[in-house]
């Protein structure tokens, strides 16, 4: 690490560029062969108009595409601008992010990236924002494969996301200074006098937080907490399975769907049972504090994206008459909590709608689009929250700080301007589909997510 910090700055950017412009080739398969049952094929790159496989200098990121004019050498058939566009992003996030925070220390306010500054090149500080950095960039990838399948298809299919909240939830726990910064970071007074070393906090699920009793079950060893962590898996768990409940064939039926929905997706139950051995495991033998608090803020940022964004899906689709969203919305959000804490999935919530309605109408307005996907909203939502963290959390902490006691008022209040900003949104698309005549409600997807 310290020979990566002697080359200097732009040259490190230069480096992500390419690395993130390599990623995003790969991110282009997932995107392509991920949703199930429509375009999987296994192996090696081909043209689909010759069949022909494609060389591996004719699949360079970024430049393969421009040398070539996107079309196939072997039958001049012309490839999708959007595997361009995809590398050309996922390399600009990789560079624009290490920019902005190691090189301008974006997450952190003004005043106290200039005391940091000269502490940027300490091992202790190259660390945490090392692992701030690599936890960021693994889930802007996750997104960018979620939001361009859910465009394509209008789902968000598991295989993009359930990896993505696994890898946050083992990242949390391994090095918790990886989640978002604290700014009541401690600076202490080292020998020689006048050294300062910094001393960081990750933002945990507990602070800025006005009752102390929240605060005992992320203690080592105490049951509560492990019950709250295990009941936050299971949560999860339960949002994955896959439930289909139709009552226009009868209740009979119906109820019959939906218990054999349940029970026929093992993976889930797999990870639950896994999952919760593991967690136990670790509660029992995590040896710092620390770490059992960073995977406590990951499983109940988790389990509160999960949980609120079920309940506003809910609450829409019952005031709407038919479903505002699928689950791979809510499933989406699970994600996007692991990584990010509660604290800022809540702030998310009121920013996405707003990408939804301005964009939403803009597609409508101007290329008749009615069918609008929120999974990408969701996803520039998080990109706001996570990138402007210091303004968004400047404004919100005084109220977080008070959460604690007004927490089941504050649910409910929040669930409802959610649900009224959603509500605006598909009150477009319903407009937009007087007159057209619906899709077959009684047609089984077994990818409803």
């Amino acid at each position: 690490m310290s020979f990566v910090l002697l080359l200097p700055l732009e040259l490190r950017i230069g480096f992500l560029f390419i690395l993130g412009a390599i990623i995003g080739s790969f991110l282009n398969v997932c995107i392509y062969r991920i949703p199930p049952g429509l375009n999987f094929v296994a192996g090696r790159s081909f043209c689909h108009a010759c069949q022909a496989q494609i060389a591996w200098y004719d699949n360079i990121p970024l430049w393969s595409w421009l040398w070539l004019g996107g079309r196939c050498r072997a039958c001049q058939a012309k490839f999708s601008f959007r595997y361009f566009l995809v590398e050309l992003l996922t390399g600009s996030v990789f560079a624009g992010l290490y920019w902005w925070e190691i090189g301008q220390l974006g997450l952190y306010p003004a005043s106290l990236a200039a005391q940091l500054q000269p502490l940027a090149l300490h091992p202790q500080m190259v660390n945490v924002l090392h692992a701030q950095y690599l936890s960021h960039i693994t889930l802007f990838s996750f997104m960018i494969v979620a939001s361009m399948i859910d465009i394509d298809y209008q789902i968000i299919p598991d295989e993009a996301t359930i990896p993505g909240t696994l890898i946050a939830l083992i990242i949390a726990a391994a090095y918790p200074w990886s989640l978002l910064p604290n700014w009541q970071s401690v600076f202490v007074m080292m020998p020689p006098p006048g050294r300062m070393v910094l001393d960081p906090e990750p933002f945990l699920v507990f602070s800025n937080s006005f009752d102390n009793y929240p605060a005992r079950l992320a203690g080592l060893r105490n049951p509560q907490a492990l019950a709250v962590a295990l009941g936050c898996l299971w949560v999860w768990c339960i949002a994955l399975l896959p439930r289909r409940f139709r009552i226009r064939r009868g209740w009979k039926i119906g109820w019959l769907l939906f218990w054999r929905g349940l029970f026929s997706y093992k993976l889930i139950h797999i990870i639950a049972v896994v999952g919760g051995l593991a967690i136990t495991a670790f509660w029992w033998w995590v040896p710092a504090e620390m770490h059992w608090q960073g995977l406590l803020t990951a499983l109940l940022g988790m389990a509160w994206g999960c949980g609120l964004l079920w309940v506003v899906r809910v609450v829409c689709g019952v005031s709407l008459g038919k479903e505002a969203m699928g689950f791979g919305d809510v499933v989406l959000v699970a994600m996007m909590g692991a990584f990010l804490g509660w604290q800022p999935v809540l702030i998310l919530f009121f920013v996405a709608p707003f990408y939804g309605l301005v964009i939403g109408l803009f597609t409508w307005f101007f290329h008749g689009e009615s069918r609008i996907p929120y999974g990408p909203y969701l996803c520039l939502g998080a990109a706001t929250v996570l990138i402007r963290w210091e303004g968004f959390w400047q404004y919100s902490r005084n109220l977080f700080y008070y959460l604690n006691a007004l927490l089941p008022l504050f649910i409910i209040a929040s669930t409802g301007i959610m649900a009224l900003l959603l509500l605006m949104l598909r009150v477009v698309r319903l407009f937009t589909q007087r007159g057209e005549v619906d899709e077959d409600e009684e047609v089984e997807i077994k990818a409803e997510k």
